[in-house]
């Protein structure tokens, strides 16, 4: 079974939904799939996907925020 079979689209991904639809992102189309790629949009966000930041990602920005800042931890 594939992924969007089990997510209630039996015959695959429409090719195009109602705009309103679209626009909010709750159900893909492959129109929405190649708008998306010609904004340039890598992690998909216009399509509903969301990128998750890494706990490093978010431990190195802390550091550089610190450095910044010229404040530093006493402990």
């Amino acid at each position: 079974m594939k992924v969007w079979e089990s997510r209630c689209y039996s015959d695959g991904i429409p090719d195009e939904v109602p705009n309103k639809v679209m626009d909010s992102g709750r159900a893909p189309s492959y129109k929405a799939l190649a708008i998306s790629i010609l904004k340039n949009d890598l992690l998909l966000k216009s399509i509903g996907f969301d990128g998750k930041e890494s706990k490093w990602y978010s431990a190195l920005k802390d550091k550089k925020r610190r450095e910044e800042s010229n404040q530093y931890d006493m402990f």
